[in-house]
């Protein structure tokens, strides 16, 4: 870790520059405000420095933003060498180069920001650097002032200097008007300030989630005020951000700033739930149903996560006590105390997991009576009944439920529901209605995302239902995908010999041959098409060759054709 002595810290911050006298004595006096700050990377490597100040609220602080991307610590030097952490980050602006912070204590003196902006021709004054008796100030003039979104923008009359960027500049009355700000081209001597009014408004917002100025920072963030906001800040954090740290520390902060809310308390155990601490989490759980007005939630809540980490975390959460029995028993609490369905879904999905089908498909069915019902929810119980050994017609009733809440033209969504239908329609030996939502799969799926498999599978069902032109097609493709598979050729001979189309069924039959010239399958249907096609020498001779080679059903068929 590179670290930087107080000395050299405070060599930065002592330049000396000529003093005005007749800089007034409330300007001079504001100089214990200004520090310098330090930014360090994740290895604890130093990213840059630069001067901040305290302005506003007692440990509120601005500097520059751009020695902040990537810091994961910071710390303020002020003018006596004191060492101050940064605590959060409090907002950024990626534009004007500016940033605000809180620190873990206050400072001897915060300077007041002008709560009006400056006009062309004022007198405004900055510090350049302090000790602990005097300030270095320059004097300017403002020569131009412009308008921006939440505040102004100054240009200052006199010359720049690098050590002028970060700078407050002040009014007459010891105000902090601007912010200098460093110039993008070396020829360019004017100063420019960014108004400290449009820096005292920066701040985290409910949608600051996806602020990148904000999230290349890996400092702590500071939460909005308002409860609503901040709610919907952290749960938004919550599905972004792949830093554990911060989140957890987010998490106590809204505690912190919000003790009576539920909802913090919901969150947190949330969060423990998915990092093995177990206590924790029942801790927050019990805190939250104290807090909370109705008490359903925080059962409902906590029986999800006993649900997921008895499915996917089952040693060490069965080791604390949770288990899918409690996960059920919380969701019958929260259903206790608020009698909503969402709350009997829960309970299916514990008691599917238990393998209690008959329980679960019960729940499902009640779900399925309510507002809330799905094609998802009329699948589970679906897949409950068939787990119990329900009639197969009883089942494809609960799929056509499914399929009727999805809206023609089928998006890929039905995809799933389709498959299953038509899978169990084959069995149930409706081969028509199968091949028909195979059909609609493959057109939603998409047949370039299709494999050799699916298409076997439907000329299977096509062959069963006499839909031999689909069987012929799809068996072709299953071939196209797949060329060299045995089973495929061998089937493919065999639909021709059924469809009285012989020299294609040798011709496939011969293909199989040349990929497993043992396969008894293919000198069977060769024998075959050959003794349908009267050439009997032929169709002894590949009869005899499958049963030299163990074909059982061809001893049958040469008996036969001899």
């Amino acid at each position: 870790m590179n670290k930087l002595s107080i000395p050299f810290i405070l060599s930065l911050f002592f330049y000396i520059y000529p003093i005005n006298a007749k800089v007034p004595k409330v300007v001079s006096k504001s100089a214990k405000a200004l520090a310098k700050v330090v930014t360090y990377n994740k290895a604890g490597d130093l990213i840059g420095n630069s001067v901040a100040f305290f302005a506003g609220q007692s440990n509120e602080a601005y500097s520059e933003y751009e020695i902040f991307k990537n810091a994961t610590r910071a710390e303020v030097i002020d003018a006596s060498g004191k060492k101050i952490e940064v605590k959060r980050i409090c907002g950024a602006d990626e534009i004007y180069d500016v940033i605000k912070f809180t620190t873990e204590s206050a400072p001897k003196q915060s300077l007041e920001i002008a709560e009006k902006a400056e006009v062309q021709g004022s007198k405004v004054y900055i510090i350049s650097s302090a000790t602990t008796k005097k300030a270095v100030t320059v004097e300017a003039e403002i020569s131009d002032v412009k308008a921006v979104n939440g505040g102004s923008y100054y240009t200052l009359k006199s010359e720049y200097k690098e050590q002028y960027v970060g700078t407050p500049v002040l009014n007459a009355e010891g105000q902090v008007i601007g912010i200098v700000q460093r110039n993008a081209d070396s020829n360019d001597k004017n100063i420019y300030a960014i108004s400290a009014d449009f820096a005292s408004k920066l701040s985290v917002k409910a949608l600051s989630y996806g602020d990148v100025a904000l999230n290349v920072i890996n400092i702590p963030k500071q939460l909005p005020t308002e409860e609503k906001e901040a709610t919907t800040y952290l749960y938004m954090l919550s599905q972004t951000t792949a830093d554990s740290l911060l989140y957890s520390i987010a998490l106590n902060d809204f505690i912190e700033q919000h003790p009576q809310s539920a909802d913090g308390y919901i969150e947190r155990a949330k969060f423990y739930g998915s990092t093995n601490r177990f206590t924790e989490c029942e801790n927050d759980i019990n805190r939250a149903i104290e807090l909370s007005e109705n008490k359903d939630n925080p059962h409902y809540v906590f029986s999800k996560i006993i649900y997921q980490n008895s499915l996917y975390n089952s040693t060490k959460s069965q080791a604390a006590g949770w288990s899918l029995e409690r996960a059920v028993s919380e969701a019958q609490a929260a259903y206790a105390a608020n009698p909503l369905p969402i709350y009997q879904l829960q309970q299916g999905d514990c008691y599917f997991g238990m393998k209690d089908y008959a329980k679960a498909a019960e729940c499902y069915g009640q779900v399925n009576r309510s507002s809330i019902s799905s094609p998802e929810t009329f699948f589970y119980e679906a897949k409950a009944k068939e787990n119990l050994k329900a009639p197969t017609d009883e089942i494809i009733v609960l799929l056509d439920s499914a399929i009727a809440r999805f809206a023609k033209p089928y998006d890929k969504k039905v995809a799933p529901y389709l498959w299953e239908r038509a899978e169990l329609l084959n069995v149930a030996g409706k081969y028509r209605e199968a091949v028909l939502d195979y059909k609609e799969y493959e057109h939603v799926v998409g047949f370039n995302n299709l494999n050799d498999n699916f298409y076997y599978r439907r000329e299977q069902a096509a062959v069963e239902g006499k839909m031999y032109q689909q069987a012929i097609d799809d068996i072709n493709r299953a071939i196209a995908l797949k060329p060299n598979d045995y089973f495929y050729n061998v089937e493919r001979a065999s639909l021709m010999v059924r469809l009285g189309m012989f020299e294609e069924a040798i011709r496939s039959a011969n293909k199989a041959i040349q990929l497993n010239n043992e396969g008894t399958d293919a000198y069977r249907i060769i024998g075959i098409a050959y003794g349908e096609s009267k050439q009997k020498k032929l169709c002894i001779e590949n009869l005899e060759k499958a049963v030299e080679l163990g074909d059982e059903h061809a001893q049958e068929l040469l008996d036969q054709y001899k």
